[in-house]
């Protein structure tokens, strides 16, 4: 199985790239990613496949290329058909993304705010509608944040 860690450290190849600019939540899912390399077919006792080292580099890269400094750490499991899968909920939008590779993957959202209503769509090269769901999710996260620390200060 492929290292995950040792293929998302942008720092140990003498990146351009600062520890200061590169989203802690990157990281964290490598961390977790690299825990999930560890199961065995069967582990959920249905059945289930390992997540596929495709899913697994698809996940980081998706991770490293749509994820901003302040974006929250997702929930990361894996899926019995062998991909992965990133959640949250937060803030009133919850999103979840089905990772099968590094050139597919099935996102669903709802905004609550907006409509009560799941909205699904399967991405392949554009990650554009992808991009601004995270930029959206985070900057929600950072509102809520910023606006209970001044509840805190007051």
């Amino acid at each position: 199985m492929t290292n995950i860690i040792q293929f998302t450290d942008p720092f140990s190849r003498g990146s351009a790239i600062s520890e200061d600019s590169y989203p802690i939540a990157v990281s964290k899912v490598a961390s977790q990613l690299e825990a999930l390399t560890s199961l065995q077919p069967n582990w959920d006792s249905y059945n289930a496949k390992p997540p596929s080292t495709n899913a697994l580099l698809g996940a980081i890269q998706l991770a490293s290329y749509t994820f901003q400094i302040t974006t929250p750490t997702p929930d990361v499991f894996p899926t019995p058909n062998g991909n992965i899968q990133f959640e949250w909920s937060i803030c009133n939008y919850d999103i979840e993304i089905e990772i099968e590779s590094g050139s597919k993957c099935i996102v669903s959202y709802m905004d609550l705010n907006a409509d009560n209503e799941w909205k699904e769509k399967t991405l392949t090269t554009n990650l554009a509608m992808l991009t601004n769901l995270i930029k959206e999710l985070t900057r929600r996260y950072v509102d809520e944040f910023e606006s209970k620390s001044s509840e805190n200060v007051a």
